[in-house]
């Protein structure tokens, strides 16, 4: 089998000197990156390009959505609440979101998710209990302002951010389980 794996080898390499045709829709944004530096941001159509020196990406572009984690905090009048939400989301097709969208971060929808988390955790530890219990749509809009400046860097519009899961709690954090006193017990 070893002996062989050089001639796989070879046919992708010599099927990289042969050019592809990709055809890009309009539910999605694209780059070609040329030599590895030159960036070319794509509309949507047929594209042609040789693979030997450029490198073709893709991904949807259209509205998409996020289901943030549940997260235990504490509020301003130091109540526990557990807090879980939703953003909606979508691309923006300039040039420079694209940009920053598919070349400058590498795994953009864990990016968009630890984002909007930690400014879940800002604005909701900013404030009382009474005010996130009693005035949900202000603290929905307020939600989603915030992350469209925070998410912005990544080439995103953000439509909407809500709370999903909200409600008072009794937090218990198990840390450290000790898996070594329990194996000394268990030899035992």
């Amino acid at each position: 089998m070893l002996e062989t794996t050089w001639i796989g080898e070879l046919a992708r390499w010599i099927g990289k000197c042969f050019p592809r045709i990709r055809h890009l829709e309009c539910t999605d944004i694209g780059v070609l990156i040329k030599r590895g530096a030159q960036v070319r941001v794509l509309d949507p159509g047929l594209w042609l390009f040789w693979p030997i020196w450029t490198s073709f990406y893709c991904r949807p572009g259209n509205i998409q959505t996020a289901d943030l984690p549940t997260q235990a905090l504490t509020t301003v009048d130091k109540k526990n609440v557990v807090v879980g939400g939703m953003l909606r989301y979508e691309f923006d097709r300039s040039p420079e979101a694209i940009r920053k969208a598919l070349v400058d971060t590498d795994d953009v929808e864990a990016a968009l998710v630890d984002e909007a988390l930690g400014v879940f955790c800002a604005h909701i530890t900013s404030l009382p209990l009474n005010k996130l219990q009693t005035e949900r749509a202000t603290v929905n809009r307020s939600l989603t302002g915030k992350l469209g400046t925070a998410l912005s860097v990544y080439g995103v519009k953000v439509l909407r951010a809500q709370l999903t899961d909200f409600s008072p709690c009794l937090t218990l954090n198990h840390v450290g389980f000790l898996k070594r006193t329990l194996n000394a017990e268990y030899e035992e």
